[in-house]
Protein backbone atom coordinates (compact mmCIF):
# COMPACT_ATOMS: atom_id res chain seq x y z
CA UNK A 1 0.00 0.00 0.00
CA UNK A 2 3.16 2.52 0.46
CA UNK A 3 4.26 1.74 -2.74
CA UNK A 4 0.43 3.01 -3.96
CA UNK A 5 -0.73 -0.56 -5.38
CA UNK A 6 -4.52 -0.90 -4.99
CA UNK A 7 -5.75 -3.66 -3.19
CA UNK A 8 -8.80 -5.76 -3.64
CA UNK A 9 -8.68 -8.51 -0.70
CA UNK A 10 -11.36 -11.12 -1.37
CA UNK A 11 -11.13 -13.19 1.99
CA UNK A 12 -13.55 -14.47 4.45
CA UNK A 13 -16.15 -12.31 5.61
CA UNK A 14 -15.40 -12.12 9.47
CA UNK A 15 -12.06 -10.75 8.62
CA UNK A 16 -13.94 -7.21 7.72
CA UNK A 17 -14.16 -6.51 11.09
CA UNK A 18 -10.33 -6.54 11.41
CA UNK A 19 -9.86 -4.67 8.28
CA UNK A 20 -12.84 -2.07 9.49
CA UNK A 21 -10.67 -2.07 12.90
CA UNK A 22 -7.24 -1.15 11.82
CA UNK A 23 -8.63 1.22 9.03
CA UNK A 24 -6.52 -0.87 6.27
CA UNK A 25 -7.33 1.53 3.15
CA UNK A 26 -8.13 -2.12 0.88
CA UNK A 27 -11.42 -2.27 -0.77
CA UNK A 28 -13.11 -5.49 0.93
CA UNK A 29 -15.12 -8.31 -0.89
CA UNK A 30 -16.24 -11.06 1.05
CA UNK A 31 -15.87 -14.46 -0.45
CA UNK A 32 -18.58 -17.46 0.14
CA UNK A 33 -17.95 -20.51 -1.49
CA UNK A 34 -21.81 -21.69 0.53
CA UNK A 35 -23.70 -19.87 -1.77
CA UNK A 36 -23.83 -20.27 -5.50
CA UNK A 37 -25.47 -16.75 -5.80
CA UNK A 38 -22.45 -15.14 -4.01
CA UNK A 39 -19.82 -17.14 -5.79
CA UNK A 40 -21.20 -16.10 -9.15
CA UNK A 41 -21.37 -12.71 -8.64
CA UNK A 42 -17.41 -12.78 -7.54
CA UNK A 43 -16.80 -14.64 -10.75
CA UNK A 44 -18.39 -12.27 -12.51
CA UNK A 45 -15.76 -9.46 -10.84
CA UNK A 46 -12.62 -11.05 -11.64
CA UNK A 47 -13.27 -11.73 -15.13
CA UNK A 48 -14.52 -8.29 -15.70
CA UNK A 49 -11.94 -6.37 -13.81
CA UNK A 50 -8.51 -5.71 -14.61
CA UNK A 51 -5.61 -6.59 -12.00
CA UNK A 52 -2.02 -6.40 -12.64
CA UNK A 53 -1.30 -9.36 -10.39
CA UNK A 54 -3.81 -11.72 -9.02
CA UNK A 55 -2.86 -13.55 -5.87
CA UNK A 56 -4.25 -16.64 -4.34
CA UNK A 57 -2.53 -16.74 -0.15
CA UNK A 58 -5.35 -19.28 0.66
CA UNK A 59 -3.95 -22.72 -1.16
CA UNK A 60 -7.54 -23.49 -1.12
CA UNK A 61 -9.52 -24.89 -5.01
CA UNK A 62 -11.97 -21.96 -4.82
CA UNK A 63 -9.37 -19.03 -4.33
CA UNK A 64 -7.11 -20.49 -7.37
CA UNK A 65 -9.97 -21.10 -9.36
CA UNK A 66 -10.83 -17.21 -8.97
CA UNK A 67 -7.19 -16.14 -10.08
CA UNK A 68 -7.15 -18.33 -12.63
CA UNK A 69 -10.34 -16.37 -13.64
CA UNK A 70 -9.41 -13.30 -13.54
CA UNK A 71 -8.58 -10.48 -15.50
CA UNK A 72 -5.12 -10.10 -14.59
CA UNK A 73 -1.56 -9.58 -16.40
CA UNK A 74 -0.18 -12.19 -13.77
CA UNK A 75 -1.47 -14.98 -11.91
CA UNK A 76 0.51 -16.40 -9.22
CA UNK A 77 -0.28 -19.02 -6.26
CA UNK A 78 1.24 -19.91 -3.12
CA UNK A 79 1.62 -23.74 -2.59
CA UNK A 80 3.36 -24.40 0.39
CA UNK A 81 3.09 -27.90 2.26
CA UNK A 82 2.79 -29.86 -0.88
CA UNK A 83 1.79 -33.07 0.47
CA UNK A 84 -0.90 -31.94 3.25
CA UNK A 85 -2.47 -28.60 1.73
CA UNK A 86 -2.18 -28.89 -2.08
CA UNK A 87 -4.48 -30.41 -4.44
CA UNK A 88 -3.79 -32.16 -7.73
CA UNK A 89 -3.54 -29.80 -10.72
CA UNK A 90 -2.90 -26.69 -8.99
CA UNK A 91 0.07 -25.19 -11.02
CA UNK A 92 -2.32 -25.30 -14.09
CA UNK A 93 -4.42 -22.50 -12.12
CA UNK A 94 -1.20 -19.69 -12.34
CA UNK A 95 1.26 -18.27 -14.23
CA UNK A 96 4.11 -18.57 -11.70
CA UNK A 97 3.57 -20.97 -8.38
CA UNK A 98 5.75 -20.57 -5.40
CA UNK A 99 7.24 -22.68 -2.72
CA UNK A 100 9.28 -21.98 0.34
CA UNK A 101 10.51 -24.49 3.04
CA UNK A 102 7.80 -25.59 5.28
CA UNK A 103 10.28 -23.91 8.35
CA UNK A 104 9.83 -20.61 6.61
CA UNK A 105 7.84 -18.16 8.79
CA UNK A 106 4.53 -16.67 6.99
CA UNK A 107 5.71 -13.11 7.85
CA UNK A 108 8.88 -13.79 5.27
CA UNK A 109 6.80 -16.13 3.17
CA UNK A 110 4.81 -13.00 2.37
CA UNK A 111 7.77 -10.92 1.80
CA UNK A 112 9.22 -13.11 -0.54
CA UNK A 113 5.72 -13.56 -2.60
CA UNK A 114 5.07 -10.11 -2.52
CA UNK A 115 8.33 -9.13 -3.54
CA UNK A 116 7.02 -11.17 -7.08
CA UNK A 117 4.76 -8.32 -7.69
CA UNK A 118 7.40 -4.91 -6.37
CA UNK A 119 10.95 -4.46 -6.54
CA UNK A 120 11.92 -3.86 -2.89
CA UNK A 121 9.25 -4.99 0.32
CA UNK A 122 9.82 -3.31 3.25
CA UNK A 123 7.82 -5.33 6.22
CA UNK A 124 7.86 -5.38 9.92
CA UNK A 125 5.94 -7.75 12.05
CA UNK A 126 4.34 -4.78 13.88
CA UNK A 127 1.03 -2.65 13.81
CA UNK A 128 1.30 1.26 15.90
CA UNK A 129 1.55 0.43 19.32
CA UNK A 130 -1.54 0.88 20.90
CA UNK A 131 -0.66 2.75 24.39
CA UNK A 132 -3.34 2.11 26.38
CA UNK A 133 -3.15 0.21 29.91
CA UNK A 134 -5.84 0.31 32.27
CA UNK A 135 -4.00 -2.03 34.72
CA UNK A 136 -5.52 -5.57 33.62
CA UNK A 137 -3.71 -9.02 32.88
CA UNK A 138 -5.86 -10.35 29.70
CA UNK A 139 -6.11 -14.25 29.59
CA UNK A 140 -7.43 -16.02 26.88
CA UNK A 141 -7.20 -19.43 27.77
CA UNK A 142 -8.83 -21.17 24.34
CA UNK A 143 -7.75 -22.58 21.36
CA UNK A 144 -9.92 -24.10 18.25
CA UNK A 145 -8.24 -26.91 18.71
CA UNK A 146 -8.55 -28.55 22.33
CA UNK A 147 -4.90 -30.42 22.64
CA UNK A 148 -3.59 -26.41 21.99
CA UNK A 149 -5.00 -25.38 25.47
CA UNK A 150 -3.09 -24.86 28.09
CA UNK A 151 -5.04 -26.99 31.32
CA UNK A 152 -3.34 -24.60 33.80
CA UNK A 153 -5.20 -21.47 33.61
CA UNK A 154 -6.85 -21.44 36.60
CA UNK A 155 -3.69 -22.18 39.01
CA UNK A 156 -2.21 -19.54 36.92
CA UNK A 157 -5.28 -17.17 37.64
CA UNK A 158 -4.37 -18.21 41.57
CA UNK A 159 -1.18 -17.27 41.45
CA UNK A 160 -1.01 -14.10 39.49
CA UNK A 161 -3.97 -12.39 42.01
CA UNK A 162 -1.88 -13.19 44.93
CA UNK A 163 0.94 -11.24 43.52
CA UNK A 164 -1.83 -8.36 43.15
CA UNK A 165 -2.05 -8.47 39.50
CA UNK A 166 -5.92 -7.78 38.06
CA UNK A 167 -6.86 -10.58 35.50
CA UNK A 168 -9.84 -10.44 32.90
CA UNK A 169 -10.61 -13.82 31.06
CA UNK A 170 -11.75 -13.14 27.47
CA UNK A 171 -13.42 -15.35 25.14
CA UNK A 172 -16.79 -15.91 23.48
CA UNK A 173 -19.85 -17.51 25.23
CA UNK A 174 -19.13 -20.93 23.02
CA UNK A 175 -15.33 -20.76 23.98
CA UNK A 176 -16.52 -20.82 28.17
CA UNK A 177 -19.13 -23.56 27.77
CA UNK A 178 -15.88 -25.96 27.62
CA UNK A 179 -14.72 -24.73 30.73
CA UNK A 180 -15.85 -25.22 34.46
CA UNK A 181 -14.97 -21.99 36.53
CA UNK A 182 -13.79 -22.78 40.11
CA UNK A 183 -15.66 -21.02 42.70
CA UNK A 184 -12.68 -19.29 44.19
CA UNK A 185 -11.51 -17.72 40.54
CA UNK A 186 -15.24 -16.93 39.89
CA UNK A 187 -16.13 -15.30 43.12
CA UNK A 188 -12.69 -13.50 43.20
CA UNK A 189 -12.74 -9.52 42.86
CA UNK A 190 -9.53 -9.33 41.18
CA UNK A 191 -10.55 -11.60 38.52
CA UNK A 192 -13.29 -10.50 35.56
CA UNK A 193 -14.56 -12.28 33.12
CA UNK A 194 -15.73 -10.84 29.51
CA UNK A 195 -18.50 -12.29 26.90
CA UNK A 196 -16.74 -11.28 23.63
CA UNK A 197 -19.76 -10.82 20.82
CA UNK A 198 -17.35 -9.42 18.00
CA UNK A 199 -14.00 -9.57 16.52
CA UNK A 200 -14.15 -5.75 17.20
CA UNK A 201 -14.71 -6.48 20.96
CA UNK A 202 -11.60 -9.05 20.95
CA UNK A 203 -9.15 -6.20 19.74
CA UNK A 204 -10.53 -3.40 22.06
CA UNK A 205 -10.04 -5.87 24.63
CA UNK A 206 -6.65 -6.42 24.15
CA UNK A 207 -5.24 -2.83 22.69
CA UNK A 208 -6.47 -1.58 26.73
CA UNK A 209 -4.99 -3.98 28.74
CA UNK A 210 -1.39 -3.81 30.26
CA UNK A 211 -0.34 -7.35 29.17
CA UNK A 212 -1.41 -10.63 27.71
CA UNK A 213 -1.48 -14.33 27.95
CA UNK A 214 -2.81 -16.83 26.12
CA UNK A 215 -2.41 -20.31 23.79
CA UNK A 216 -1.48 -20.41 20.25
CA UNK A 217 -3.82 -18.43 18.94
CA UNK A 218 -5.12 -15.25 17.07
CA UNK A 219 -5.34 -13.24 20.17
CA UNK A 220 -1.85 -13.96 20.60
CA UNK A 221 -0.82 -12.97 17.32
CA UNK A 222 -2.49 -9.30 17.92
CA UNK A 223 -1.36 -8.53 21.32
CA UNK A 224 2.11 -9.49 19.98
CA UNK A 225 1.84 -7.43 16.83
CA UNK A 226 0.83 -4.22 18.91
CA UNK A 227 3.89 -4.49 21.26
CA UNK A 228 1.58 -4.89 24.53
CA UNK A 229 3.78 -7.85 26.60
CA UNK A 230 2.83 -11.08 25.37
CA UNK A 231 3.23 -14.69 27.09
CA UNK A 232 2.24 -17.53 24.76
CA UNK A 233 2.11 -21.07 26.09
CA UNK A 234 2.74 -22.91 22.97
CA UNK A 235 1.45 -26.57 22.10
CA UNK A 236 1.40 -28.52 19.25
CA UNK A 237 1.75 -26.12 16.35
CA UNK A 238 4.63 -24.92 14.01
CA UNK A 239 6.63 -23.01 16.13
CA UNK A 240 9.26 -22.13 13.32
CA UNK A 241 6.26 -20.87 10.81
CA UNK A 242 3.67 -19.48 12.46
CA UNK A 243 4.55 -17.92 16.18
CA UNK A 244 3.81 -14.37 16.73
CA UNK A 245 6.17 -11.49 16.19
CA UNK A 246 6.74 -8.53 18.27
CA UNK A 247 8.64 -6.12 20.23
CA UNK A 248 7.90 -7.71 23.54
CA UNK A 249 6.57 -11.55 22.97
CA UNK A 250 7.43 -14.37 24.84
CA UNK A 251 6.94 -18.17 24.55
CA UNK A 252 6.47 -20.72 26.85
CA UNK A 253 7.39 -24.49 25.27
CA UNK A 254 8.58 -27.59 26.75
CA UNK A 255 11.14 -29.53 23.61
CA UNK A 256 9.14 -32.52 21.93
CA UNK A 257 10.25 -35.07 19.41
CA UNK A 258 6.14 -34.57 17.72
CA UNK A 259 5.96 -31.30 17.07
CA UNK A 260 4.59 -30.10 14.88
CA UNK A 261 1.43 -32.13 15.11
CA UNK A 262 -0.99 -32.82 12.26
CA UNK A 263 -3.69 -31.28 14.70
CA UNK A 264 -6.86 -33.51 13.46
CA UNK A 265 -9.30 -35.38 15.65
CA UNK A 266 -10.22 -34.50 18.68
CA UNK A 267 -7.40 -35.17 21.41
CA UNK A 268 -3.48 -35.36 21.07
CA UNK A 269 -2.28 -37.72 18.16
CA UNK A 270 0.53 -38.97 20.55
CA UNK A 271 -2.01 -39.44 23.77
CA UNK A 272 0.17 -37.74 26.36
CA UNK A 273 -0.23 -33.86 25.25
CA UNK A 274 3.36 -33.64 26.49
CA UNK A 275 3.96 -30.21 24.61
CA UNK A 276 1.52 -28.63 27.07
CA UNK A 277 1.57 -31.06 30.40
CA UNK A 278 5.38 -30.64 30.50
CA UNK A 279 5.11 -26.32 30.77
CA UNK A 280 4.11 -25.72 34.66
CA UNK A 281 2.72 -22.88 36.29
CA UNK A 282 5.99 -21.54 37.66
CA UNK A 283 7.51 -21.38 34.05
CA UNK A 284 4.60 -19.37 32.82
CA UNK A 285 4.53 -16.92 35.92
CA UNK A 286 8.37 -16.63 35.31
CA UNK A 287 8.12 -15.89 31.98
CA UNK A 288 5.19 -13.22 32.62
CA UNK A 289 6.72 -11.29 35.08
CA UNK A 290 10.09 -10.90 33.04
CA UNK A 291 7.97 -9.49 29.94
CA UNK A 292 6.13 -7.03 32.56
CA UNK A 293 9.98 -5.82 33.67
CA UNK A 294 11.20 -5.55 29.68
CA UNK A 295 7.83 -3.10 29.48
CA UNK A 296 8.88 -1.25 32.55
CA UNK A 297 12.14 -0.07 30.85
CA UNK A 298 12.55 2.88 28.94
CA UNK A 299 13.24 2.32 25.16
CA UNK A 300 16.88 3.67 23.81
CA UNK A 301 16.71 5.80 21.15
CA UNK A 302 19.41 5.40 18.45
Amino acid sequence: MKQNFEIVLISPVIHKEIIDHLAIPVTFIPFNNRSFKDFAGLLKFVRNTSFSHSLNLSMNIWGGFLVNQSKSRQKIGLLQELEHYVYKGANLFYDKSLSYPTDTHNFEVLRRVFEEVSESVEFSPCIEEKSLDDGWIVIHPFASWQPRQWPRYFELIDRLVSREYKIRVIGTRKEYQSIVIPEKIRCCPSVSFEILSSVGELLNQIEQCRAFIGNDSGPAHYAALIGKPTTVIWGPGFFERIHPKGKNVNFCISPVNCRPCRQKGKSCMAGNNLCLQNISVDMVVETFENSMKVASQPELIN
